[in-house]
């Protein structure tokens, strides 16, 4: 781990688990649920809680492809979303792994990246900082979905993380 890199890498540790947390929640409910689109969609939604999940997803895939210029199989611009939860999940472990040796080695924050077939050009540092701000803003969608559906849907903030995972603890006062 680069220490220059440190505290990235924990954010997309974070990135990770909260998309596994949500896939696991969403494990338990029926196919009908994880198909349904939203009952009233909103600018930016993405359809289904499965379309959402598989869009969070596939988009690492192409960010990380447009950063390091070898984006996975399965993150294709042409494809239908996967059903299989189980295989998200494998593909989110995948994508973290591949964020975490993108964040290990020196990068420059400026170096320009194209995205969108070549027609937009940006700084490596602002896909970096997009696919963080990409995933929180769809989780947020997919607990609006859960929430629509009566469901009440699990914590997935950076704080829970850091309780779920033993970075941080309550202190009693002496």
């Amino acid at each position: 781990m680069s220490e220059g890199n440190a505290t990235l890498e924990e954010a997309f540790r974070h990135h990770a688990w909260a998309n596994r947390t949500l896939l696991a929640f969403c494990a338990q409910l029926p196919p009908e649920q994880l198909s349904q689109p939203r009952p009233a969609p909103l600018a930016g939604d993405h359809g289904s809680i499965l379309e959402t999940i598989d869009h969070i997803v596939a988009s690492d895939g192409a960010y990380l492809g447009a950063l390091t210029g070898n984006r996975p199989a399965w993150a294709v611009d042409e494809r239908s979303p996967s059903p299989d939860l189980g295989e998200l999940a494998s593909r989110v472990d995948e994508a973290e792994a591949l964020w975490m040796r993108f964040l290990s080695l020196p990068d420059d924050a400026a170096r320009k990246v194209h995205l969108d077939a070549g027609t937009y050009e940006t700084h490596a540092a602002i896909v970096t900082a997009q696919a963080l701000h990409h995933g929180s803003a769809h989780r947020e969608q997919i607990c609006a979905i859960l929430r629509d559906f009566g469901l009440d849907p699990p914590e997935v903030q950076p704080w829970d993380f850091a309780d779920a995972t033993g970075r941080s603890r309550w202190i009693k006062p002496e």
